[in-house]
């Protein structure tokens, strides 16, 4: 009010307004994945020190509000896929501030108050078309050589492996189209334009810029099938791949722990902001760019219906999808 964003009669609202105080809050029953994670980053960051201690106070960057609609949402829309699908279905989501990496929701399954197998952190699943940012983005690291308007092939390609077994990607409708932009290939979710740049760009650069987003180099298996997402990741390490891309190629580690505290007041352990630069930061705008084309004309054309206030970039696969904005979600069905 006293900066004049308020009116008098604005400011006696607010100041009157009950604080909503839940009678019984049971915020650590009903997120079992959020704290299943929160208790794994306790005993790796804190470990034994808590014991000494006559008790402590927790900080977390759990977001109760997108906790609530994440849940609301899973429950929502996986009995209409199982409806039209004809199969049981199972999904997980991580919400991620992509700024610093903190985990402000996270859903193990569609039953979201169980607290068994949690998916998030434990399910990996071929990410398919998720990893193609990757390819383009090892090939935007290369601005003498590629840039948005670089003109791609949509052409058959066969290649023969070691076996003498022979593989020849399509694209998801069975069509070429010639030569094709480079943004309009990723936004479009082209598999045969992705394969060429892949091979051209070469299998151990690409694999180089995934481990680079945070991707275990265990994880990765160096064929050209990679190119088009045949290795398996978590949502979780899905999220932590993304957020890298998102922060303009700064890498900041998921996290859920803020800070723990003493009941006589001493610090015990506090999370201090941390990003590397691990890929250009020109690199990844231009793919994070392409991928807001996606949005506005690519595979994910519904949620810019939904949300064009939003400017949203994503990317979707057959089992996993994710959205990035402000606060970005990485979800997994199977």
């Amino acid at each position: 009010m006293d900066q004049g964003m308020l009116t008098g009669r604005e400011f006696e609202m607010a100041a009157s307004r009950d604080l909503d105080l839940q009678k019984n809050p049971q915020i650590a029953s009903r997120q079992p994945a959020y704290f299943q994670q929160l208790k794994r980053e306790l005993r790796s960051k804190v470990g034994d020190k808590m014991t000494s201690s006559k008790g402590v106070r927790i900080y977390t960057s759990l977001d109760p509000v997108s906790q609530d609609k994440l849940e609301k949402a899973i429950a929502k829309r996986i009995p209409q896929l199982e409806k039209t699908s004809g199969k049981g279905l199972e999904a997980a989501a991580v919400a991620v501030d992509r700024n610093t990496g903190e985990i402000r929701a996270m859903v193990g399954g569609k039953r979201t108050g169980y607290s068994g197998f949690n998916r998030a952190l434990n399910a990996s699943r071929p990410i398919g078309s998720l990893v193609k940012p990757a390819v383009y983005l090892t090939a935007l690291e290369q601005p003498e050589a590629y840039d948005l308007a670089s003109t791609l092939q949509d052409t058959p390609i066969t290649l023969k492996g070691s076996k003498g077994n022979v593989w020849q990607p399509r694209n998801y409708d069975r069509k070429f189209r010639g030569d094709v932009p480079l943004y309009e290939a990723l936004a479009k979710s082209l598999n045969v334009p992705t394969v060429r740049l892949g091979m051209a760009l070469g299998i151990k650069n690409v694999s180089d810029t995934l481990v680079r987003l945070g991707v275990d180099a265990n994880e990765i298996r160096p064929v050209p099938s990679m190119f088009l997402g045949s290795l398996s990741l978590t949502p979780y390490q899905v999220a932590q791949m993304f957020q890298t891309l998102s922060n303009s190629g700064r890498q900041a580690e998921l996290s859920t722990l803020r800070s723990v505290v003493s009941v006589e007041g001493d610090v015990i352990y506090r999370s201090l902001p941390k990003a590397q630069q691990k890929v250009p930061q020109q690199a990844a705008w231009l793919t994070t760019f392409a991928m807001k084309k996606g949005v506005a004309e690519g595979t994910g054309r519904y949620l810019n219906s939904q949300f064009a206030w939003a400017a949203l970039a994503g990317k979707r696969a057959p089992v996993m999808t994710l959205v990035i904005a402000g606060l970005w979600v990485s979800m997994g069905a199977k």
